[in-house]
């Protein structure tokens, strides 16, 4: 009988050292391959997250707006617990409404989840700035060691260090920053408060000018010339920029920080919405100012105010296309606003249809009595439609209204000299001139009137 091999029998066979060896290797490896994975899903584990914060935000006494926008965010924190841009945006908002401590809790919690996200130090920094300044150095830092080529970041810091007296560290971020981003006014404008805090007013002067230059609608470089000015003992140079000054609106004009801004919008108060949006329109940032009122609007159909605002705006940049598909649809929802009414008309007007202009105009003042402009633009819609008496009588409706409105006074004279009433035309144009003295057409009416 042949026989057979052992290991076809099922007999054991003593295993080699070599063979012993290879398998100690293998299991190791097999050890060393669950450690690594274990311990880099612990590392992926989100840490522990507390909801307790959110039991501390009252909405007592809110704007009922204001009221739902936070609860709606707090409900994604309940929702998603674990997601950091859930905090965030819980914390934007809260920020926004003047909520400094839970926004402060929300954004740490946020930035605990995500350490990698660039908007939750830079945001915490920029509320700091006020109360806590060592702890915005910190969150500005931390912002510079995620993004070390954002120049805003090494502003915001080295503003905060001059502000805080540590000229050199405030020149090295200041340095850097104007490195990053060449030319820009801000950044030259603090190097040049720098420069004037060092004593070199020659250098301030040379970085304040330049900065104004660039800057034509801020009245922080202006004030700097004119302090530079000053400490120059040049008088005449710093009453200049006085002059300046004077003619510009009063106040601060910010300057643009899109993640601010993006923080600012959030906010859902009626005042400071059409605040902000002054504020825009004021600055010239007509673009963000129509975005956000765009926005506001779709939020919130049911506030006319907002939707008004929003035609004005259009039409302001001569945008009368899409202003009248805002006033229609506002108009769908609010028959009975006065204002939408009027604005319609005048978007007719600028049309040249001047019948459905000449009833709107008479829809605005049927709704709102006393609604000066609107008696004012149905006499001119009525001039157009070469109706003079229907004419005088809006312009004299709207006088009756507002009695200092010069310009209808002054066209309320010319009609009625046209009917050859003299001496009535010439009290009107005086009441005119009274009001606006230096009107050009008041004056030459005047003259044709009191010359033999």
């Amino acid at each position: 009988m042949t026989s057979l091999p052992s290991d076809e029998l099922g007999t054991k066979q003593t295993a080699s050292p070599k063979q012993r060896k290879l398998w100690a290797i293998g299991v190791g490896g097999l050890v060393l391959i669950l450690l690594i994975g274990s311990l880099t899903l612990k590392k992926r584990q989100p840490p522990e997250v507390s909801l307790t914060i959110l039991d501390s935000i009252s909405l007592d006494g809110l704007d009922s707006n204001v009221s739902a926008f936070i609860s709606n965010a707090s409900d994604g924190v309940r929702n998603n617990p674990n997601s950091d841009q859930a905090w965030g945006r819980l914390a934007m908002i809260l920020a926004a409404h003047h909520f400094h401590e839970q926004a402060r809790s929300c954004f740490q919690i946020a930035e605990q989840l995500n350490t990698d996200e660039f908007l939750w130090p830079y945001l915490q920094g920029h509320l700091a700035t006020v109360q806590d300044q060592a702890a915005a150095i910190q969150h500005f830092e931390r912002c510079i060691a995620l993004r070390p080529n954002s120049a805003l970041s090494h502003l915001r810091l080295g503003e905060l260090l001059l502000e805080m007296k540590q000229t050199q560290s405030a020149l090295e971020q200041l340095e850097t920053a104007d490195r990053l981003d060449p030319d820009n006014p801000r950044v030259q404008l603090a190097l040049a408060r720098l420069a004037l805090m060092n004593g070199d007013l020659k250098l301030s002067l040379k970085l304040a000018t330049q900065a104004a230059e660039r800057a034509k609608q801020k009245r922080a470089p202006l004030e700097l010339l004119a302090q530079i000015q000053m400490a120059l003992k040049n008088e005449p140079a710093a009453e200049a920029q006085i002059q300046i000054l004077a003619t510009m609106p009063p106040g601060p004009t910010t300057w643009p920080d899109p993640f601010v801004l993006e923080l600012e919008n959030l906010r859902r108060d009626s005042d400071a919405l059409l605040e902000r949006v002054d504020e825009l329109i004021q600055a010239g940032q007509l673009q963000e100012a129509l975005r956000l009122l765009t926005r506001i609007v779709d939020e919130h159909p049911d506030v006319p105010v907002y939707q008004i605002k929003l035609a004005r705006v259009l039409l302001d940049i001569e945008q009368d296309d899409l202003a009248s598909k805002v006033l229609d649809r506002a108009l769908e929802l609010h028959p009975e606003s006065s204002e939408l009414n009027r604005l319609r008309g005048l978007v007719y007007f600028r049309s040249e249809d001047w019948s459905n202009a000449a009833l709107k105009f008479r829809q605005a003042v049927s709704l709102k009595p006393d609604h000066t402009p609107a008696y004012f633009n149905l006499g001119e819609t009525f001039l157009k439609l070469n109706d003079r008496e229907a004419a005088l009588d809006a312009f004299q409706q709207a006088v009756r209204c507002q009695s200092n409105l010069a310009a209808a006074h002054r066209i309320i004279a010319e009609l009625l000299l046209e009917k050859g009433e003299r001496e009535a035309a010439l009290k009107h144009l005086k009441t005119a001139l009274a009001h606006a003295p230096e009107d050009q057409k008041s004056q030459q009416l005047m003259r044709k009137l009191t010359t033999p």
